[in-house]
C-alpha cells in the first residue's frame, strides 16, 4: 500500500518535472530565436547602411561620407555593443532558470528519498 501510493507520487513528480523540464526548454528556444531574429535584423540594417554608403561614395561627396561613416561606425559598434549585452544577460537569465529548477528537482527527490525511508521503516 505504501509503496504503491510513494510510486504514484514519484510518478505524478517526474511527469510534472518533465512538463517543467520541456517549458524551459521551450523557453530557452524561444529565446535563441528572438536573439537569431534580431541579429538578422541588425545584419539587413547595416548592409542598408553600406549599400547607402556606396551610393553617396560614388557621388564623390569623401569628406562628408567619412564623418558619416565614422559616426554610423560607432553607432553600430554601440549597438552592437547592447545587443552583446542583451544576449549575455538573456543567457545568465536561462543558466539561472535552469539552476533553479535542478535545485527544485534535488529538494523533490531529496524529500521522496527521505519519505522512502520513513515509509520503509
Amino acid at each position: 500500500g505504501i509503496k504503491s501510493d510513494i510510486q504514484a507520487t514519484l510518478d505524478r513528480m517526474e511527469e510534472r518535472l518533465k512538463q517543467q523540464n520541456d517549458k524551459i526548454a521551450k523557453d530557452i528556444e524561444a529565446g535563441v530565436e528572438q536573439v537569431g531574429q534580431k541579429i538578422h535584423e541588425c545584419c539587413n540594417n547595416t548592409k542598408a547602411h553600406l549599400d547607402s554608403v556606396k551610393s553617396t561614395l560614388r557621388e564623390g561627396i569623401k569628406s562628408d561620407i567619412q564623418a558619416t561613416l565614422d559616426r554610423m561606425e560607432e553607432r553600430l559598434k554601440q549597438q552592437n555593443d547592447k545587443i552583446a549585452k542583451d544576449i549575455e544577460a538573456g543567457v545568465e537569465q536561462v543558466g539561472q532558470k535552469i539552476h533553479e529548477c535542478c535545485n527544485n528537482t534535488k529538494a523533490h527527490l531529496d524529500s521522496v528519498k527521505s519519505t522512502l525511508r520513513e515509509g520503509i521503516k
